[in-house]
Protein backbone atom coordinates (compact mmCIF):
# COMPACT_ATOMS: atom_id res chain seq x y z
CA UNK A 1 0.00 0.00 0.00
CA UNK A 2 1.72 2.91 -1.38
CA UNK A 3 0.00 5.09 1.18
CA UNK A 4 1.25 3.18 4.25
CA UNK A 5 4.78 3.25 2.64
CA UNK A 6 4.97 7.25 2.24
CA UNK A 7 3.23 7.47 5.87
CA UNK A 8 6.12 5.00 7.48
CA UNK A 9 8.67 7.22 5.33
CA UNK A 10 7.66 10.19 6.84
CA UNK A 11 6.91 9.16 10.40
CA UNK A 12 11.04 7.67 10.30
CA UNK A 13 11.89 10.16 9.20
CA UNK A 14 10.72 13.36 11.65
CA UNK A 15 11.48 10.83 14.83
CA UNK A 16 15.05 10.60 13.01
CA UNK A 17 15.34 14.29 13.45
CA UNK A 18 13.45 14.43 16.64
CA UNK A 19 16.11 12.24 18.31
CA UNK A 20 18.72 13.26 16.89
CA UNK A 21 21.82 13.41 20.01
CA UNK A 22 24.39 15.67 19.45
CA UNK A 23 25.36 15.89 22.81
CA UNK A 24 25.39 12.45 23.76
CA UNK A 25 22.88 12.52 27.01
CA UNK A 26 22.42 9.01 28.25
CA UNK A 27 18.57 9.48 28.55
CA UNK A 28 18.32 10.42 25.17
CA UNK A 29 20.32 7.67 23.37
CA UNK A 30 17.92 5.38 25.64
CA UNK A 31 14.97 6.77 23.99
CA UNK A 32 16.18 6.61 20.52
CA UNK A 33 17.56 3.06 21.13
CA UNK A 34 13.48 2.28 22.10
CA UNK A 35 11.97 4.77 19.60
CA UNK A 36 14.11 4.24 16.02
CA UNK A 37 13.89 0.05 16.37
CA UNK A 38 11.79 -1.30 14.19
CA UNK A 39 8.80 -1.35 15.21
CA UNK A 40 5.14 -0.88 12.91
CA UNK A 41 4.61 2.85 12.93
CA UNK A 42 0.89 1.86 12.91
CA UNK A 43 -0.06 3.87 15.67
CA UNK A 44 1.19 7.31 13.75
CA UNK A 45 -0.32 5.85 10.93
CA UNK A 46 -4.15 6.00 11.97
CA UNK A 47 -3.19 9.58 13.04
CA UNK A 48 -2.01 10.75 9.72
CA UNK A 49 -4.61 9.34 7.69
CA UNK A 50 -7.51 10.62 10.05
CA UNK A 51 -6.46 13.58 9.49
CA UNK A 52 -5.81 13.45 6.06
CA UNK A 53 -9.42 12.39 5.70
CA UNK A 54 -10.15 15.89 6.99
CA UNK A 55 -7.95 18.24 4.51
CA UNK A 56 -5.04 18.09 6.43
CA UNK A 57 -1.71 16.65 5.06
CA UNK A 58 0.61 14.18 6.36
CA UNK A 59 3.52 16.39 7.07
CA UNK A 60 1.25 19.17 8.83
CA UNK A 61 0.30 16.20 11.35
CA UNK A 62 3.83 14.42 12.05
CA UNK A 63 4.67 15.73 14.93
CA UNK A 64 1.06 14.29 16.65
CA UNK A 65 1.53 11.19 15.24
CA UNK A 66 4.97 11.12 16.67
CA UNK A 67 3.59 11.66 19.86
CA UNK A 68 1.37 9.39 20.08
CA UNK A 69 4.48 6.75 19.21
CA UNK A 70 6.25 8.30 21.59
CA UNK A 71 3.46 7.08 24.48
CA UNK A 72 3.58 3.90 22.66
CA UNK A 73 7.61 3.45 22.79
CA UNK A 74 7.51 4.92 26.46
CA UNK A 75 5.06 2.16 27.73
CA UNK A 76 7.25 -0.38 25.71
CA UNK A 77 10.16 0.73 27.84
CA UNK A 78 8.13 0.29 30.83
CA UNK A 79 6.20 -2.97 30.28
CA UNK A 80 9.79 -4.97 29.15
CA UNK A 81 11.41 -4.27 32.85
CA UNK A 82 12.09 -7.29 34.85
CA UNK A 83 9.55 -5.92 37.59
CA UNK A 84 6.80 -6.50 34.81
CA UNK A 85 7.32 -8.52 31.79
CA UNK A 86 11.08 -9.58 32.10
CA UNK A 87 11.55 -9.52 28.41
CA UNK A 88 14.78 -10.26 26.94
CA UNK A 89 14.22 -9.80 23.64
CA UNK A 90 12.55 -7.22 22.34
CA UNK A 91 11.97 -6.44 17.94
CA UNK A 92 14.88 -8.89 17.72
CA UNK A 93 17.44 -6.28 19.50
CA UNK A 94 18.21 -6.28 23.85
CA UNK A 95 15.51 -4.30 25.50
CA UNK A 96 16.37 -0.67 26.60
CA UNK A 97 16.75 -1.78 30.41
CA UNK A 98 19.26 -4.19 29.32
CA UNK A 99 21.55 -2.04 27.56
CA UNK A 100 20.93 1.08 29.47
CA UNK A 101 19.91 0.24 33.39
CA UNK A 102 16.60 0.37 34.68
CA UNK A 103 17.42 3.51 36.45
CA UNK A 104 17.83 4.98 32.74
CA UNK A 105 15.09 3.61 31.31
CA UNK A 106 12.06 4.42 33.69
CA UNK A 107 13.60 8.16 33.18
CA UNK A 108 13.87 7.61 29.48
CA UNK A 109 10.53 6.19 29.58
CA UNK A 110 9.25 9.51 31.54
CA UNK A 111 10.65 11.88 29.38
CA UNK A 112 9.51 10.50 26.37
CA UNK A 113 5.77 11.08 28.20
CA UNK A 114 6.19 14.18 28.83
CA UNK A 115 7.52 15.13 25.21
CA UNK A 116 4.79 13.47 23.93
CA UNK A 117 1.96 15.97 25.22
CA UNK A 118 4.52 18.52 24.17
CA UNK A 119 4.72 17.89 20.60
CA UNK A 120 0.51 17.55 20.49
CA UNK A 121 0.20 20.96 22.26
CA UNK A 122 2.29 22.43 19.65
CA UNK A 123 0.97 20.61 16.42
CA UNK A 124 -2.54 21.71 17.61
CA UNK A 125 -1.20 24.98 18.22
CA UNK A 126 0.35 25.34 14.94
CA UNK A 127 -3.29 24.30 13.48
CA UNK A 128 -5.40 26.74 15.32
CA UNK A 129 -7.41 23.99 16.99
CA UNK A 130 -9.66 26.12 19.14
CA UNK A 131 -9.36 25.40 22.92
CA UNK A 132 -11.98 23.74 23.45
CA UNK A 133 -10.74 21.03 20.85
CA UNK A 134 -7.45 20.84 21.62
CA UNK A 135 -8.37 19.99 25.03
CA UNK A 136 -10.17 17.43 24.20
CA UNK A 137 -6.87 16.00 21.52
CA UNK A 138 -5.15 16.25 25.11
CA UNK A 139 -7.37 14.39 27.41
CA UNK A 140 -7.76 11.79 24.69
CA UNK A 141 -4.32 10.98 24.62
CA UNK A 142 -3.64 11.48 28.29
CA UNK A 143 -6.92 8.95 29.08
CA UNK A 144 -5.76 6.47 26.92
CA UNK A 145 -2.42 6.23 28.95
CA UNK A 146 -4.19 6.77 32.35
CA UNK A 147 -5.74 4.77 35.07
CA UNK A 148 -8.39 3.16 33.05
CA UNK A 149 -5.85 3.00 30.24
CA UNK A 150 -2.62 1.46 28.87
CA UNK A 151 -0.89 1.89 32.33
CA UNK A 152 -3.99 0.13 33.91
CA UNK A 153 -3.94 -2.76 31.15
CA UNK A 154 -0.08 -2.98 31.83
CA UNK A 155 -1.14 -3.62 35.48
CA UNK A 156 -4.04 -5.78 35.27
CA UNK A 157 -2.36 -8.06 33.20
CA UNK A 158 0.59 -8.19 35.38
CA UNK A 159 -1.85 -9.41 37.95
CA UNK A 160 -3.83 -11.92 35.76
CA UNK A 161 -4.53 -15.53 36.98
CA UNK A 162 -7.00 -16.66 34.63
CA UNK A 163 -6.91 -16.14 30.91
CA UNK A 164 -10.81 -15.91 30.63
CA UNK A 165 -12.02 -14.20 27.21
CA UNK A 166 -13.82 -11.44 28.63
CA UNK A 167 -10.82 -10.44 30.97
CA UNK A 168 -7.78 -10.50 28.00
CA UNK A 169 -10.33 -8.52 25.89
CA UNK A 170 -10.88 -5.82 28.62
CA UNK A 171 -6.37 -6.02 28.70
CA UNK A 172 -6.29 -5.85 25.08
CA UNK A 173 -8.77 -2.84 24.84
CA UNK A 174 -6.80 -0.90 27.58
CA UNK A 175 -3.57 -1.78 26.42
CA UNK A 176 -4.04 -1.51 22.39
CA UNK A 177 -7.22 -0.35 21.74
CA UNK A 178 -7.61 3.13 23.64
CA UNK A 179 -4.26 4.53 22.18
CA UNK A 180 -5.32 3.40 18.68
CA UNK A 181 -8.89 5.17 19.57
CA UNK A 182 -6.80 8.03 20.69
CA UNK A 183 -4.93 8.50 17.28
CA UNK A 184 -7.93 8.60 15.57
CA UNK A 185 -10.02 10.85 17.12
CA UNK A 186 -6.51 13.06 17.29
CA UNK A 187 -6.29 13.00 13.70
CA UNK A 188 -9.83 13.78 13.34
CA UNK A 189 -9.76 17.10 15.69
CA UNK A 190 -6.54 18.26 13.77
CA UNK A 191 -8.62 18.23 10.41
CA UNK A 192 -11.55 19.64 12.44
CA UNK A 193 -13.88 16.82 12.54
CA UNK A 194 -17.38 17.19 14.04
CA UNK A 195 -18.12 15.49 17.06
CA UNK A 196 -20.34 12.57 15.30
CA UNK A 197 -17.51 12.37 13.04
CA UNK A 198 -15.13 11.77 16.20
CA UNK A 199 -17.08 9.53 17.44
CA UNK A 200 -16.94 6.92 13.89
CA UNK A 201 -13.26 7.60 14.04
CA UNK A 202 -12.73 6.21 17.72
CA UNK A 203 -14.63 3.22 16.80
CA UNK A 204 -12.71 2.59 13.56
CA UNK A 205 -9.23 2.99 15.51
CA UNK A 206 -10.60 0.90 19.00
CA UNK A 207 -11.60 -1.61 16.35
CA UNK A 208 -8.34 -1.61 14.25
CA UNK A 209 -6.23 -1.58 17.49
CA UNK A 210 -8.00 -4.45 18.88
CA UNK A 211 -7.14 -6.47 15.76
CA UNK A 212 -3.81 -5.62 16.12
CA UNK A 213 -3.19 -6.98 19.32
CA UNK A 214 -4.92 -10.13 18.41
CA UNK A 215 -2.35 -10.42 15.48
CA UNK A 216 0.42 -10.67 17.66
CA UNK A 217 -1.34 -12.92 20.04
CA UNK A 218 -1.44 -15.05 16.99
CA UNK A 219 2.41 -14.84 16.38
CA UNK A 220 3.34 -14.72 19.80
CA UNK A 221 1.42 -18.55 20.35
CA UNK A 222 2.53 -19.73 17.25
CA UNK A 223 6.81 -18.84 17.87
CA UNK A 224 5.96 -19.57 21.64
CA UNK A 225 5.01 -23.43 19.74
CA UNK A 226 8.41 -23.17 17.57
CA UNK A 227 11.24 -25.18 19.62
CA UNK A 228 13.72 -23.46 17.36
CA UNK A 229 12.00 -19.80 18.75
CA UNK A 230 12.42 -20.82 22.42
CA UNK A 231 15.76 -19.96 23.33
CA UNK A 232 14.73 -16.49 22.15
CA UNK A 233 11.28 -15.58 23.92
CA UNK A 234 9.97 -15.48 27.34
CA UNK A 235 6.74 -17.55 27.60
CA UNK A 236 3.51 -16.59 26.60
CA UNK A 237 1.46 -13.73 27.80
CA UNK A 238 -1.14 -14.17 30.40
CA UNK A 239 -3.31 -12.41 28.23
CA UNK A 240 -3.11 -14.09 25.09
CA UNK A 241 -6.30 -14.72 23.36
CA UNK A 242 -4.93 -17.66 20.57
CA UNK A 243 -3.66 -19.42 24.00
CA UNK A 244 -7.79 -20.27 24.65
CA UNK A 245 -9.48 -20.14 21.13
CA UNK A 246 -7.01 -21.02 18.72
CA UNK A 247 -5.46 -19.61 15.42
CA UNK A 248 -8.12 -19.55 12.87
CA UNK A 249 -10.82 -18.22 15.52
CA UNK A 250 -8.55 -15.46 16.15
CA UNK A 251 -7.83 -14.95 12.82
CA UNK A 252 -11.46 -14.81 11.69
CA UNK A 253 -11.58 -12.18 14.93
CA UNK A 254 -8.84 -10.29 14.00
CA UNK A 255 -10.75 -9.95 9.92
CA UNK A 256 -13.99 -9.16 11.50
CA UNK A 257 -12.51 -6.16 13.55
CA UNK A 258 -11.18 -4.78 10.52
CA UNK A 259 -14.12 -5.25 8.70
CA UNK A 260 -16.25 -3.57 12.00
CA UNK A 261 -13.69 -0.92 11.13
CA UNK A 262 -14.22 -0.19 7.94
CA UNK A 263 -18.08 -0.27 8.21
CA UNK A 264 -17.89 2.37 11.20
CA UNK A 265 -16.08 4.96 8.90
CA UNK A 266 -18.49 4.29 5.92
CA UNK A 267 -20.84 7.25 6.90
CA UNK A 268 -18.01 9.57 6.36
CA UNK A 269 -18.05 9.15 2.60
CA UNK A 270 -14.77 9.29 0.27
CA UNK A 271 -12.90 10.21 3.21
CA UNK A 272 -13.35 6.62 4.22
CA UNK A 273 -11.57 5.07 1.35
CA UNK A 274 -7.90 5.66 2.65
CA UNK A 275 -9.01 4.60 6.19
CA UNK A 276 -10.55 1.06 5.23
CA UNK A 277 -7.24 0.73 2.92
CA UNK A 278 -5.21 1.22 5.82
CA UNK A 279 -6.92 -0.76 8.08
CA UNK A 280 -6.78 -3.81 4.97
CA UNK A 281 -3.29 -3.11 5.15
CA UNK A 282 -2.59 -3.58 8.74
CA UNK A 283 -4.19 -6.96 8.88
CA UNK A 284 -2.70 -8.20 5.31
CA UNK A 285 0.38 -7.01 7.12
CA UNK A 286 -0.24 -8.25 10.54
CA UNK A 287 -0.89 -11.74 9.48
CA UNK A 288 1.56 -12.07 6.47
CA UNK A 289 4.49 -10.46 7.23
CA UNK A 290 5.83 -13.42 10.01
CA UNK A 291 4.43 -16.40 8.05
Amino acid sequence: MELAKRYRTLIEQRLNELLSNPDGDRIAEAQAYSLLAEASRYRPMVLLCAASCFGVDAASALDAACAVEFVHGATVVLSDMPSLEYTLVRRNKLPTYRVYGEACSFLAAGALVGWAFELLCSNLESLKVAKPKAMDAIRSLAGALGRNGLFSGIWQEYRLTENRMEIVQDIHCKRTGLIFQAAAKIGGILGGAKRHELELLETYGCNVGLAVRIIEDIWEYMEGEDSSRKPLRQSLRPANLTSSIGDEASRQMAKNLIISAQEAVKPLGSAAGALAELAEYILTNGLVRKS
